[in-house]
């Protein structure tokens, strides 16, 4: 059996995700191997940041919170990826839903994506709560692209995925600022 259809199976039948969705997901995947043998390594990120080792392995849950405005304002991980996306949006008013999927792509996040539009998510056949905590869904925080497709932004980020985001606004040129 593949690596993907033993993924597709886990997040499918037992989490009962969008198979569709995970499909489109998977397309994008990508494994990076690290030899656990080597004393004291830690993940990098491809600028050679230190990559957070995730609550699974500190047994600590990260609770640092992100600005993007010198320090004014901290968000934690969820929050503040939508802080990024609805900047993002705010200074680039004219792309569409579709191309901000491309700017922001599903595999950033990993099985849920970044952003989803209100429709998918409202036709999804997973349960309706659990999307409801897994993405920014309350009226205030759905955000609206240029072609006029309403979307929420995923609310799922842990340090094993989150260091896609920093990568990301590195990228980018835009400061951040932490607090731990």
């Amino acid at each position: 059996m593949t690596i993907k259809r033993v993924l597709i199976d886990y997040f499918v039948e037992l989490k009962q995700c969008d198979k569709e969705l995970v499909s489109e997901m998977l397309q994008n995947l990508h494994f990076s191997l690290q030899d656990a043998t080597i004393e004291g390594a830690q993940p990098v990120s491809s600028s050679g940041v230190v990559i957070a080792q995730s609550s699974r392995d500190s047994k600590k849950r990260d609770v640092t919170k992100y600005s993007l405005d010198g320090g004014k304002s901290f968000y934690g991980k969820g929050r503040f990826v939508r802080e990024v996306v609805a900047r993002f949006i705010a200074q680039n008013p004219s792309l569409t839903f579709g191309q901000l999927l491309q700017v922001f792509p599903a595999y950033l996040q990993g099985s849920y994506g970044v952003i989803r539009s209100i429709e998918s998510l409202e036709s999804s056949t997973q349960n309706t709560k659990d999307l409801a905590s897994r993405y920014a869904m309350a009226e205030n925080k759905i955000l609206i692209s240029s072609d006029g497709v309403r979307f929420a932004v995923s609310t799922q980020w842990g340090a094993y995925n989150f260091i896609n985001i920093l990568n990301l606004l590195e990228k980018w040129g835009w400061s951040i600022v932490m607090n731990k």
